[in-house]
């Protein structure tokens, strides 16, 4: 529904404000991150796995040796490159590595599964803020309240972002989702799947360019941050 690329332009601007920033691909089975990154994964890279031995360990320089560096200034921790690896991903680790990054970065910025696997759910309750990306149509609304029913028990801080929409030719009008998600909608991103696209595949942020789609994503991460 967008949130890869959301998370990356958040990181790419809060570092491009001089913010120190990491940013972790935990959509551990198809995590792209590093594509809308701009960072190449390779079998040398490391992963987020490659972290998990040293978690009891985890300092500044391990950190510094692990992290890779993209082009904006942001640091990035990618998702597992095998399924095989990436199962054996655990809530304990989640919660071992998110108070060691959040000890010596600004932000830390997480790109999860849709899915709530219990190393998502344990990110979630690490977190200060969760964004819950839709898109203004019934078979994702109905899979987002489904969602939110889960994260409402466990009582996290959730905002609500309607991505691609075309305003007034939606099925959907913004109450209309508020409505049905029970949940106020803190921002609204316009449709513009073209220049997403070329964006993501020129390695390009929609922000370093000027359009409707780059001003409502830069006024979504002021009024996030």
């Amino acid at each position: 529904m967008g949130t890869t690329t959301l998370a990356a332009e958040t990181a790419a601007l809060l570092s491009r404000y001089g913010r120190k920033v990491v940013a972790v691909d935990l959509d551990l089975y198809r995590g792209d991150l590093h594509y809308r990154l701009d960072v190449q994964v390779s079998r040398g890279t490391h992963t987020l796995v490659d972290v998990l031995p040293v978690l009891d360990e985890m300092d500044g320089r391990v950190l510094e040796n692990a992290l890779e560096t993209c082009p904006c200034g942001a640091r990035l921790l990618p998702a597992p490159t095998s399924c095989i690896e990436a199962s054996g991903v655990q809530a304990s680790h989640i919660m071992k590595l998110l108070p060691a990054l959040a000890g010596e970065f600004d932000h830390v910025i997480l790109d999860t599964s849709p899915a709530l696997t219990g190393a998502v759910t344990a990110a979630l309750k690490a977190s200060d803020l969760i964004v819950l990306v839709v898109t203004p149509e019934l078979a994702c609304l109905g899979g987002a309240r489904k969602t939110l029913d889960e994260i409402r028990s466990l009582e996290l801080t959730t905002r609500l972002v309607v991505n691609r929409t075309l305003f007034d030719i939606d099925s959907f009008t913004e109450a209309d989702i508020e409505a049905f998600l029970v949940l106020r909608v803190t921002a609204v991103l316009p449709e513009d799947t073209a220049r997403c696209r070329r964006a993501g595949d020129d390695g390009r942020f929609l922000t370093s360019e000027r359009s409707a789609v780059s001003q409502a994503v830069e006024e979504l991460v002021h009024r996030f941050f």
